[in-house]
């Protein structure tokens, strides 16, 4: 688009200028990027990100994965995206890039088989509308050596549907906007382990990335928590943001100490893998009780006949805030899910109420918007927060 309206073609542009790349004298610390984050907690932010932490991410991206000049990416993800940095990737070490407008479940399947397609990025959610797309059978998948699944938590069930659908080629790991190269990792070979162990690894994100990041878990004070414990999740890293775009008093919160505060929660285990509990602000206080909604959701999630689902504290008048599940599937009924909660949770963490929907709401990538369905519970309210009444 010309700067006064119009467009500019772009063959003719191209052919107008000489061959040579433009000398740009940047430094490694001057601003490259502002990423939008997709607003699951809240208003979209403006993440700063330099040439020096750009770099950094790029090349994470590519020791993380071990990207190869032959290699082929299907990217679907917007730019704005973290996961648009791993795209990004490819061209750092020569790959190809075949880009798709959307994220639709047979149209990935058919490219995969007819480009030969060798790395692929997911989000859990979109992982599983792939596994049950009606299409995944027909398709030739045997080009695909890594397929990637992050942004998201995954629950355990879905993620040995996706071993046993794709082979042993997952890797996952934690990362965000804010700090967007892999800051921790769990290879395909640790997947492989985990699964023929039948341990809980499989809700790991895995261990410290091996490129210069430091992941600790931190109470509010600042202060190391134990393994085992639950904290604040913080990350050091070359490719943690220089702050968020004119907003100075939340730079002042999420960066300190030299840490950035990721608003995860997450604790760790003997061995050193980590493990997400929840957002923060998504933690629900019932009866003085901590909920995470995510334990709950992985266990309704291993229920036969659900798709999806999302788990959310409600007003109430007993408990102050009461736990809501809002599910998506077939062939279930209140009764049933609770009962199967109440077979594997604390009393306190099974759900109150369970609603059925055709879907849930998501962003644009594909992740589900828990405040958005958590919103139609509190309208009216001017606070976030509920006691007993």
């Amino acid at each position: 688009m010309a700067p006064g309206g119009g467009e500019h073609d772009y063959e003719r542009l191209v052919a107008s200028h000489p061959p040579l790349e433009p000398c740009v004298d940047a430094a490694p610390g001057d601003l490259a990027q502002i990423l939008y984050t997709s607003g699951t907690t809240g208003q979209p932010k403006g993440v700063m990100h330099t040439l020096g932490s750009v770099a950094a991410a790029m090349a994470a991206w590519v020791a993380a994965l071990g990207l190869r000049h032959d290699d082929r990416l299907l990217g679907h993800f917007a730019l704005s995206h973290f996961g648009g940095r791993v795209m990004d990737s490819a061209w750092c070490v020569g790959a190809t890039l075949v880009i798709l407008p959307r994220p639709d479940p047979a149209a990935i399947l058919a490219a995969v088989a007819e480009r030969r397609i060798t790395v692929l990025l997911m989000v859990p959610t979109l992982l599983q509308m792939l596994l049950d797309c009606p299409e995944a059978a027909r398709h030739d998948l045997s080009s695909l050596r890594v397929v990637l699944y992050a942004a998201a938590p995954a629950s355990p069930t879905l993620v040995r549907r996706a071993i046993e659908a794709f082979g042993p080629i997952l890797v996952t790991g934690f990362g965000q906007t804010e700090a967007y190269g892999l800051n921790t990792i769990l290879t395909a070979a640790e997947h492989r382990a985990a699964l023929d162990a039948g341990s809980d690894r499989l809700a790991s994100v895995g261990r410290e990335a091996d490129a210069g990041v430091q992941v600790r878990l931190l109470d509010p004070h600042g202060t190391p928590v134990g393994r085992g414990a639950v904290g604040e999740l913080c990350v050091s890293a070359p490719w943690v943001m220089a702050g968020y775009w004119n907003r100075p008093d939340l730079t002042e919160q999420r960066l300190r100490g030299g840490w950035l505060r990721t608003g995860d929660l997450g604790r760790q285990d003997e061995a050193g893998y980590f493990y997400l509990v929840d957002r923060a602000e998504d933690m629900i206080i019932s009866g003085g009780y901590n909920v995470a909604p995510r334990e709950v959701e992985d266990v309704i999630a291993a229920l036969p006949g659900v798709r999806e689902c999302c788990v959310v504290g409600v007003p109430d008048s007993k408990w102050g805030e009461a736990v809501r599940a809002v599910v998506v599937g077939e062939g279930l009924d209140e009764a049933r899910v609770i009962a199967h909660c109440r077979a594997q949770l604390a009393a306190f963490k099974v759900p109150k109420q369970v609603e059925f929907a055709d879907s849930l709401p998501k962003s644009g990538v594909g992740k589900i918007l828990r405040r958005a369905v958590r919103e139609r519970f509190w309208a009216g309210d001017e606070r976030r927060i509920h006691g007993a009444e």
